[in-house]
């Protein structure tokens, strides 16, 4: 079973009682939690408070919308958990440029910019190259505090690592995976859409 682009009617209503299914929909349940907390005033007022249990959350919704696509390759929960543990970003780059998840995460991280720019504090534009690699390295940031050794951000003694930009990831995430959850469940149509720009970031 493969990511793709064009859904047929039987196998959209089948891919919500996949393996997959249920990872995407997992994943939105952590990634609209992480958007709700961030949107609060106690957020607002005391980032530092809730900083780990975010950033928690959030990595964990990102954890379970990558995994679907091994699912998608037929792999066994019991593989998927085996091979790649917690890591986000083994899993981010195992994801082929040309998949379908992968290419509305990077349309997600355009429109995203582009409301920043028009009503955030953001106030330059920057090439896709550059945006691209400037949200891996987010990306990546928070991947290795999600598998930090000895102590990740579940555990009490993390010292209070930290990742910038925190709401840039989230909204970017929740906004690609519902867009893909909707195209294989055959809610909405699958779109064209454009290729990754290059990234420069290192596999490990």
């Amino acid at each position: 079973m493969m990511d793709r682009t064009s859904i047929s009617a039987s196998f959209a209503l089948e891919f919500a009682e996949t393996d997959a299914g249920r990872f995407l929909f997992n994943a939105l349940q952590y990634l609209e939690m992480a958007n709700l907390v961030i949107e609060t005033d106690a957020f607002r007022q005391q980032p530092s408070r809730y900083n780990r249990p975010l950033l928690n959350t959030l990595a964990t919704g990102i954890e379970l919308a990558l995994k679907s696509f091994p699912a998608m390759q037929g792999e066994t929960l019991k593989q998927i958990r085996a091979t790649r543990r917690h890591n986000i970003w083994q899993v981010w780059q195992e994801l082929p440029p040309e998949s379908l998840l992968k290419q509305l995460v990077f349309e997600s991280v355009r429109h995203t910019y582009d409301i920043a720019l028009d009503f955030g504090p953001t106030k330059k534009g920057k090439s896709d190259t550059k945006l691209w690699i400037e949200f891996e390295k987010l990306l990546k940031c928070l991947s290795d505090g999600f598998t930090f050794d000895p102590f990740p951000y579940r555990y009490p003694d993390h010292n209070h690592r930290k990742v910038p930009h925190v709401g840039w990831l989230a909204q970017t995430f929740l906004r690609a995976v519902d867009e893909y959850y909707r195209i294989m469940t055959g809610v909405i149509k699958p779109v064209t859409l454009s290729p990754l720009p290059p990234t420069t970031l290192k596999n490990s």
